[in-house]
């Protein structure tokens, strides 16, 4: 359901179910996006922390803007592309997309020398390989409107406290790391806590 004003611009948020994926989404919510909200909890209760993606589309529509909720894997390019072509069915264009999504299997919380070969692989399946992939999906759809963002979450890495076979005590921060055209690419940072969205036009 689409409530509020038209919104100027669409933008597809993964990992948006709970921490900084839904404040980017309610924030670009805020700044007249309609927003696609991904991720893989669908609703409250189903997922092993409070967050879901019809919590957050909730939350949009009662502040009147205009919200899509789909179930999207990082681990499964199938539900990748229905994302992409249900973003294309219901708003006809793709704006911007934030590649805030993630993925951490339980194994990746153990020293290095103590994760299978098989996790790691899935890690970086999630955290890069099928990025790139949902952007070049994206990127598609921004060449044939003839502009576009694209936004890549990255992590401000502090100093282990422990040694590399005890693994890192303290998590490190993330932010947006970069924001590019789908020509070019140009460095962005932004802090986490107070992103500025812009509903402008790129030149």
């Amino acid at each position: 359901m689409t409530r509020g004003p038209a919104a100027s611009k669409v933008a597809l948020v993964t990992g948006a179910t709970r921490g900084i994926g839904r404040a980017i989404a309610l924030e670009l919510a805020r700044h007249n996006f309609a927003v696609v909200v991904t991720g893989r909890t669908l609703a409250e209760g189903q997922g092993v922390a409070p967050g879901s993606i019809e919590g957050v589309v909730s939350a949009i529509h009662e502040g009147g803007g205009a919200a899509l909720g789909v179930r999207l894997d990082l681990l499964d390019r199938s539900s990748i592309e229905a994302a992409m072509a249900a973003t294309m069915d219901r708003f006809g264009r793709l704006d911007v997309l934030v590649n805030n999504g993630i993925y951490q299997g339980p194994e990746m919380m153990l020293p290095v020398a103590d994760f299978s070969m098989t996790a790691a692989e899935d890690n970086f399946r999630g955290m890069v390989v099928n990025q790139i992939y949902a952007s070049r999906l994206a990127i598609a759809a921004m060449r044939r409107q003839g502009q576009g963002r694209l936004v890549f979450m990255g992590s401000l890495a502090r100093p282990a406290r422990r040694t590399a076979t005890q693994g890192c005590s303290t998590p490190p921060a993330r932010r947006p790391s970069i924001a590019s055209r789908p020509t070019s690419t140009t460095s962005t940072p932004r802090t986490a806590s107070s992103p500025s969205w812009s509903s402008r036009s790129s030149p």
